[in-house]
């Protein structure tokens, strides 16, 4: 591969300052290393007992997926979006009810998801070595291929944010087409389906649009028309509508309540059931509502709501307690803080894929990567840092640990591949703000580096 050009000055489309298309052999490279990685996972972890075998959130999907395969009666409570195991349903109809038809096609999505990162990361600096670097980061991160290995939202929301941060990068070039407005305000819709905790990171595009108030209206209806489609696709396979956000008051309440640690949704009391898998988060929802408002009929559609308010309540009389814990939740977003079950990528690691422990482009990694790309004056690398920061802000309303943070590694590898390129410049200029922010957050995130 040839010397990586400064920001902007690559292979650039005729009249214009912006890259054309990313090389071949670079989006090669990048996608072999992703396959590579994940076809050695896949057959260290196919050994595991936990491989392929559903259980809590995962039952759940699976239960519905399989339902919907078979054009059999589904139980739509409202808690839950059906779009991932509609999605699921889909490989169900193909392959039959195997959850490790899903583990395949989704570790193949993730290396779609390398090859995106790639794209935008030349878009956004127009370097060879930079689309290298951001695609090689997300390929080698220990953590995406636990969350491709289970029936559970991360994966798509992954891709989702993969692609939302490509269409974030060209909808801010000059030329940017309306095409690429709409898809960067799909993406946060899909998110509200898959992981809602992110979804203010539709902000970012509006926040830093060219053209202003003509460039709005694009985003806001891109995301709009997805919503409208989502729920008719509910209407249509459910018999009833749903915006999202079923599960966010209990959600909310658990993550903020007197207790919560802000990593995992310690339930008060424990909860039981009969007959088939139900979610434990729902039951308690539901028969904690009922029981504090002593009204047995409360219909599950306002028990989000009564949640949002026992949130608000708990929030306005301990201020400070509340304050303490949003900035725990801050300072875990820098770290690997992870629930104490088998969701916890350290323990796949150990009991399942062992290898995943040579891949070195942790969280810690993205993140110093990342910071001398801050310094950029470039329009596009601050919009997607915002968009970074506004889904660990939202991430922060509710839990903070790799589930929910893994769709963020797609933008980081972006910023992280810009920000290697920034560096590098940065020895060669003798600018040195760049690199004493890399130094800053490596003493930061020394514990998670070694």
């Amino acid at each position: 591969f040839r010397p990586a050009a400064p920001a902007g000055e690559g292979v650039t489309n005729p009249g214009t300052s912006e890259p054309g298309r990313i090389p071949p052999r670079v989006l090669m490279a990048v996608l072999l290393a992703a396959l590579g990685v994940r076809v050695l996972h896949l057959l260290q972890a196919g050994t595991a007992p936990e491989f392929g075998v559903p259980w809590l959130d995962q039952q759940f999907y699976h239960d519905q997926a399989a339902a919907l395969a078979s054009e059999g009666e589904i139980a739509f409570s409202g808690f839950r979006s059906l779009l991932y195991p509609w999605l699921v349903s889909l490989v169900y109809r193909v392959a039959g009810p195997d959850p490790v038809a899903v583990i395949w096609v989704q570790s193949v999505l993730g290396c779609v998801a390398a090859g995106l990162c790639a794209t935008a990361a030349w878009r956004l600096a127009g370097s060879a070595a930079a689309a290298l670097a951001a695609g090689f980061l997300f390929a080698l991160n220990p953590v995406v291929p636990v969350f491709e290995c289970g029936l559970l939202t991360a994966a798509p929301s992954l891709l989702v944010m993969a692609v939302f941060a490509l269409a974030l990068v060209r909808a801010l070039e000059p030329s940017a087409r309306p095409c690429w407005l709409a898809a960067v305000g799909v993406t946060p819709a899909l998110l509200l389906h898959l992981t809602p905790q992110l979804a203010p990171v539709l902000l970012a595009p509006l926040l830093f649009a060219r053209g202003g108030a003509p460039a709005r209206p694009w985003i806001v209806g891109g995301f709009a028309a997805t919503l409208v489609l989502l729920a008719g696709l509910h209407a249509g396979i459910a018999g009833k509508a749903f915006a999202a956000g079923g599960s966010s008051g209990i959600n909310a309440w658990l993550g903020n309540r007197v207790g919560a640690d802000g990593i995992f949704p310690k339930q008060p009391r424990a909860v039981s059931y009969q007959g088939g898998y139900q979610d434990p988060i729902e039951l308690l929802a539901v028969e904690e509502a009922r029981r504090l408002t002593g009204n047995a009929q409360l219909s599950p559609d306002r028990v989000s709501g009564f949640w949002w308010g026992q949130t608000f309540s708990e929030i306005r009389s301990s201020p400070g307690r509340w304050t303490a814990l949003m900035i725990r939740k801050a300072w875990v977003s820098l770290w690997n803080a992870e629930p104490p079950n088998v969701l916890n990528p350290g323990f796949w690691k150990r009991h399942a894929a062992p290898m995943l422990a040579w891949l070195p482009a942790g969280w810690g990694i993205l993140l110093v990567c990342s910071a001398p790309a801050l310094w950029r004056s470039a329009r596009r690398t601050r919009a997607l840092a915002v968009a970074v920061g506004l889904g660990l802000a939202g991430l922060c309303l509710f839990f903070v640990n790799s589930r929910y943070r893994l769709p963020l590694v797609a933008p980081m590898s972006v910023l992280a591949g810009a920000g290697l390129v920034a560096v590098r410049g940065a020895f060669v200029a003798k600018a040195w703000k760049p690199v004493v922010a890399m130094a800053i957050v490596i003493l930061i995130e020394r514990g998670e580096l070694t």
